[in-house]
């Protein structure tokens, strides 16, 4: 699930309250206990809070756009993101940046992201955090064929 999402969380949340009085526009949005909405993404089993997450990059390939497109988020809705920063009922509020692991064991040894001083300095001054997902490449794509994945 390459891409950036901000996730909000919280056990005594409402996210829907929050919601209807803001311009984040949620992909999802959760209750504790119960199943995940059709189509969602992030979970497998009942949800474990209270939240939403909204899509803040599409882009899975190229993790310096998706922080540009995290930047370019944090500032068009930073009115909503300080106010959900006064919310008591919220728990975590942070970037998941999911970007693939190019780490191949022969021509790639090491990987490593940076997150420019913008994003830091903007997020930071939210409360929000940030969290990096690494995901495994495809299979095909591991091994070094060119094979396509049916």
């Amino acid at each position: 699930m390459p891409g950036c999402v901000l996730r909000v969380l919280g056990d005594r949340f409402e996210p829907e309250a929050f919601l209807a009085e803001s311009s984040l526009v949620p992909y999802i949005s959760f209750r504790k206990g119960q199943p995940p909405a059709s189509g969602d993404r992030i979970m497998g089993g009942d949800a474990q809070t209270n939240g939403f997450c909204c899509e803040v990059s599409v882009d899975g390939t190229r993790f310096e756009q998706q922080t540009r497109d995290a930047a370019s988020f944090l500032k068009r809705h930073r009115g909503d993101l300080e106010r959900l920063k006064r919310v008591n009922t919220v728990e975590a509020v942070y970037l998941d940046f999911g970007h693939e692991c190019r780490l191949d064991n022969s021509s790639v040894c090491v990987q490593s992201d940076f997150l420019p001083t913008e994003l830091l300095f903007l997020a930071g001054a939210l409360g929000i955090g940030i969290c990096l997902s690494l995901y495994p490449r495809p299979e095909h794509e591991q091994t070094g064929t060119s094979e396509q994945i049916p």
